[in-house]
């Protein structure tokens, strides 16, 4: 999706990083963790653990890449951890971009996701872990109750009509939002 973006808008992409979500081995244990035990100690597992261990590899590899080739401006999945660490180890302009799991990672952002990124933060000399700006896809009300402050709504550009909530969300909260509590 986003290199169709960059593509139409004239810039150039560059795919970083490798594709660890698809190890058997991975998704196995992930998969086992949650038939066990449920949606909140696999999302625990899953953004508290898993991720953050996988983070340190991912920024390795992409502060040598991007040693090579600086990009201009990293636009990185929320999930993305290790992308996250080497744009700001980097000193290089970054984006999270909600890929719908936002609302979980802001959720366990305090109690799990940062106490396990900041011993690999600190061994790269950075401050406390902190998620970089949120690019939500618009409107936010259908990924968020209450938005967080650092989202910033971007509007859909392939269904440009998406963009108000229909009236019979109004009233409700988001079924993305409440599928991931």
């Amino acid at each position: 999706m986003f290199r169709l973006e960059a593509r139409r808008r004239g810039v150039d992409f560059h795919r970083a990083g490798t594709d660890w979500t698809g190890d058997p081995a991975v998704q196995r244990a992930a998969s086992e963790i949650w038939k066990e035990y449920g949606n909140a100690p696999f999302n625990r597992y899953v953004f508290g653990r898993l991720w953050p261990d996988q983070a340190e590899a991912k920024a390795r590899d992409l502060i040598a890449a991007w040693t090579r080739a600086r990009p201009d401006l990293v636009i990185a999945e929320c999930s993305d951890l290790g992308a996250h660490l080497a744009a700001k180890a980097l000193d290089l302009p970054v984006h999270a971009a909600d890929n719908g799991l936002g609302p979980v990672l802001l959720d366990l952002w305090d109690t799990d996701v940062a106490p396990a990124l900041t011993p690999l933060y600190e061994q790269y000399g950075q401050d406390t872990p902190a998620l970089p700006p949120l690019l939500t896809p618009a409107p936010v009300q259908w990924f968020y109750e209450t938005p967080p402050s650092r989202a910033h709504a971007v509007r859909r550009t392939v269904a440009t009509f998406r963009t108000t909530l229909p009236k019979r969300l109004e009233r409700t909260r988001s079924p993305l939002a409440r599928s991931f509590t």
